[in-house]
């Protein structure tokens, strides 16, 4: 039998999670460790020359994570503007698949739209820390009381840094419902009129 250990172990970790970490960070992001052999038994002896080995554990899949939206947010959703001056919120949540290593930071914008009264942000992050497999893109509806049709918007997953991709699921679309009677009020503007007969 022999019995070794990882002589780089994290400050402040027990056997046990490191072990763990070793398994969860090195075994699909790659890495080195550095493995020395401490003891054996059964008689044998061990060369003081050859106690120790770098361990090289090479890149597997995506292990920082693929971000995707959750199919209910691929559903386009339909929100109302507010009637007041507290604004609705419209959320869009979203996953990391594969891996979660590290802390990755997501960046989204409202396509095609430089200025609104409508939405606010229209861009934004969304940070996700090693580990963590999902988070939500939060948009504000704003109240305001101009007459307007039904405006449909796109959010769109723009980029990831810290080593995660942007999956194939990374638009999502909502709808504001019309608002402020945008076809107008209709009635007759005198409440008498008065017309000639022609004999």
């Amino acid at each position: 039998a022999v019995a070794g250990s990882c002589r780089h172990r994290r400050r402040g970790s027990s056997r046990g999670d490191f072990a763990d970490y070793c398994r969860r960070r090195y075994g699909r992001a790659g890495g080195e460790v550095l493995l020395e052999l401490k003891s054996v038994a059964g008689g044998a002896l061990l060369d003081a020359a050859r106690v120790n080995t770098t361990l090289t554990i090479l890149l597997h899949g995506e292990p920082f994570g693929v971000v995707d939206f959750y199919a209910e947010s691929l559903t386009r959703q339909l929100v109302n503007e507010p009637a007041n001056n507290i604004s609705n919120l419209v959320k869009f949540p979203v996953f990391r698949s594969e891996g979660t290593v590290g802390d990755i930071v997501i960046e989204w914008e409202i396509a095609n739209v430089s200025r609104s009264s409508d939405i606010s942000p229209l861009f934004g992050t969304l940070v996700l820390s090693d580990g963590q497999s999902q988070g939500i893109i939060s948009v504000s509806i704003l109240p305001d009381s101009l007459p307007e049709l039904d405006e449909t918007y796109t959010l769109v997953l723009t980029n990831a840094s810290g080593g995660a991709k942007i999956g194939s699921s990374s638009q999502a679309d909502f709808t504001i419902r019309a608002s402020d009677i945008p076809h107008g009020v209709f009635g007759i503007l005198s409440p008498r009129i008065a017309v000639t007969s022609d004999s």
